[in-house]
This record gives C-alpha cells, sequence and structure tokens, in this order.
C-alpha cells in the first residue's frame, strides 16, 4: 500500500513539472518531445523501485564527500541541504577561487521512502531532450560518465547552471559563477561520484 502511495505521488510530481514545462516553453518544445519526456520519466523511475528499499546515506556522510579541493577552487562550507529537513538526506558545498570564482553544488539522496519523491524532478531533467545555442546562451542535454541532464550557460555572465540524475539515484545542482564551460566542465569530471555507491 505504501508503495503504491508513493508512486502515485512520484506520477503527481512529473505531472505538475510537464504542465510547469509546458507553460514556459510551449512555444519552442512540440507536445509530442514532452509525451516522450513523460514516458522516459515513468520508465527511469520504474527501474528504480528498489530505491524504496535502499538506505540513504546520512546528511554526514554526503558532506564527508565533497573534496577540500576542486581544480583551483577551495572548499569554503558545507551544510545540509533544505529538503533534509523533510527527512531528503542532502548536502551543499560551496568553493571559491581567485577572480570571483564559485562554484555551489546541492547533492540529494534520491532513495529510501522519502528520497525517492525527489525521483521525479530529476529523472524529468535526465530524460529532457534539450540542444539550443546563440550568441548569449547554451542550453543543452548530457549524458556524460552516469551523469545525465541539463546544462544552461549564460556566455556573457559566465554563469553555469547545471542539473542532472546520477546513476538514477543521485539529484545534483551545480551553480557556477565567473568561470567558463569548459573550467566547470573540468571541475565537475573531478568529482569522485562512484565513491558515493562505495
Amino acid at each position: 500500500m505504501k508503495t503504491i502511495l508513493l508512486k502515485r505521488l512520484i506520477l503527481v510530481n512529473i505531472t505538475i513539472a510537464v504542465i510547469s514545462s509546458c507553460g514556459e516553453n510551449s512555444k519552442q518544445d512540440n507536445t509530442s518531445t514532452k509525451i516522450k519526456t513523460v514516458k522516459n520519466t515513468i520508465k527511469t523511475i520504474s527501474k528504480t523501485e528498489n530505491l524504496l528499499e535502499t538506505t540513504s546515506l546520512t546528511n554526514e556522510a554526503l558532506q564527508d564527500w565533497f573534496p577540500n579541493q576542486l581544480m583551483s577552487l577551495q572548499k569554503t562550507t558545507t551544510s545540509i541541504a533544505p529538503m533534509s529537513t523533510h527527512g531528503i538526506n542532502g548536502a551543499i558545498a560551496n568553493y571559491d577561487g581567485n577572480n570571483k570564482e564559485k562554484i555551489k553544488i546541492t547533492l540529494y539522496d534520491c532513495s529510501g521512502e522519502k528520497g525517492v519523491l525527489l525521483l521525479s524532478q530529476y529523472s524529468f531533467y535526465k530524460n529532457m531532450t534539450v540542444n539550443n545555442e546563440n550568441d548569449y546562451k547554451i542550453e543543452k542535454s548530457f549524458n556524460k560518465r552516469g551523469m545525465e541532464g541539463i546544462e544552461a550557460y549564460d556566455k556573457n555572465r559566465q554563469y553555469s547552471d547545471i542539473s542532472f540524475l546520477y546513476n538514477d539515484r543521485f539529484g545534483v545542482n551545480i551553480k557556477a559563477y565567473n568561470m567558463n564551460r569548459e573550467s566547470v566542465w573540468e571541475s565537475i569530471n573531478n568529482l569522485k561520484f562512484d565513491e558515493l555507491l562505495e
């Protein structure tokens, strides 16, 4: 009964995400693309039903995972992520460098009865197909080393906003300031996400 209720809550979250997306991007996206995204999202969730029975990593373990240094950036703070107050374990790390370079990483474990409620949101990022670029902005889907999601990069501000699902379990948001796109990805590629699964 509990599993059925959780599945229904997840599907409600997907529906809300799709409706929101339709409102914002109805001129750019067609209906068939949105339907395909929803189907793929539901498929992802079906594959990961075992996450309900998986014990989430603790907030402390997630904070300890962040490296002290990320390329030339130094870790300045770690904290518990906002959704932790609702029983969804997560952590945030902030990194600072020279020339006002900054990266903020938010990490959630989408396992357990509470954490799995976030799975629909990150699955939606994983299953969206986006490929837009102009003189000012890049917005692209990606699939790299178990990371599947959406990247947005503002060329003028050198600002990145990246959201993805790692290994169908960990939800990640990365915001980078005053950094070129290549440096951001070089930093991300130095994060050892596989250690979260050990």
